[in-house]
């Protein structure tokens, strides 16, 4: 009896996690859309970790056409690749489709970027930061770019130097620069990261960005099941712990030393000195 009952629970079970899993297969199909078929449980891209994902977008835009549907998961996703509709999305009826979609990275400090917050939210803070991020000031920041090419140019003259058989890894030379860049801009600090290997800042970015762009095999899993991936951080948190920690601390610094260099801190430090409260 307690075999057949265990039985009877884990088929319902089973029966649940595909009902679930399948719920909205069908929805785009019914009002026209032309779709990628959905695997057995798994969305269009059960193998979405062996896709290049740009390309499969072009092959879906030659086989249906300008608007076309997946299954992300148990999710329907419109694809839309007609200008005009496109322009009445973004334009005319911005209002019905203003918000974007709901993601959870796991980690308050990306849970706030402005690309994933409600719309409500963003248009607050959307408001707020313009007048700190104005042409000007972005422009006032060319110099520390300048100053960040130089640099690794020397480096790169200073490997060569006289060898014609020296051999550089473009794409780990070019990380490092633009660490530098971000390091300058945004931090306000100079880690000379094409120099340095081993300095902390170029290592926290070393694990944040990781050596694969690939989403882990067991994505399209969580596409289908996205509680599973519920308060789990898609990012190392002790990385952003590390880079939460280092603006905060150049912030503060800056504030009681009323040193301005005329990069991202001092804007930032222009928009808090304009909030309510320091949070």
């Amino acid at each position: 009896m307690l075999l057949l009952y265990a039985t009877a629970v884990l088929a319902a079970f089973i029966v649940g996690v595909i009902l679930y899993a399948r719920w909205h297969y069908g929805e785009l199909e019914s009002v026209g859309i032309p779709t990628a078929k959905p695997a057995f449980i798994f969305g269009s891209d059960p193998n979405i970790h062996d896709v290049v994902i740009h390309e499969k977008d072009y092959e879906r835009f030659k086989q249906f056409g300008e608007v076309w549907g997946i299954y992300e998961g148990r999710s329907p996703q419109v694809f839309i690749a007609d200008p005009e509709i496109a322009r009445q999305i973004l334009i005319k009826d911005f209002e019905n489709f203003r918000n974007r979609r709901m993601l959870d990275f796991g980690h308050e400090l990306i849970n706030e970027m402005l690309d994933v917050l409600p719309y409500d939210t963003w248009k607050v803070l959307r408001t707020a930061f313009t007048p700190a991020f104005t042409t000007g000031k972005i422009r006032g920041m060319s110099k520390t770019i300048e100053d960040a090419v130089i640099d690794c140019v020397n480096h790169v003259d200073k490997q060569i130097g006289d060898s014609s058989g020296t051999v550089m890894d473009v794409k780990k030379l070019y990380s490092a620069l633009t660490t530098d860049v971000i390091a300058r801009c945004v931090f306000g600090m100079n880690i000379n990261a094409v120099n340095d290997e081993e300095n902390a800042f170029v290592k926290a970015t070393a694990d944040l960005v990781g050596d694969s762009d690939d989403p882990p095999k067991f994505f399209s899993a969580l596409q289908t099941f996205p509680f599973l991936a519920k308060g789990i951080p898609l990012f190392p948190v002790k990385a952003l712990d590390f880079f939460g920690g280092i603006l905060r601390n150049v912030m503060k610094t800056r504030r009681e030393e009323n040193n301005l260099q005329n990069d991202m801190v001092d804007s930032l430090n222009e928009l808090m000195a304009k909030l309510p409260t320091p949070e």
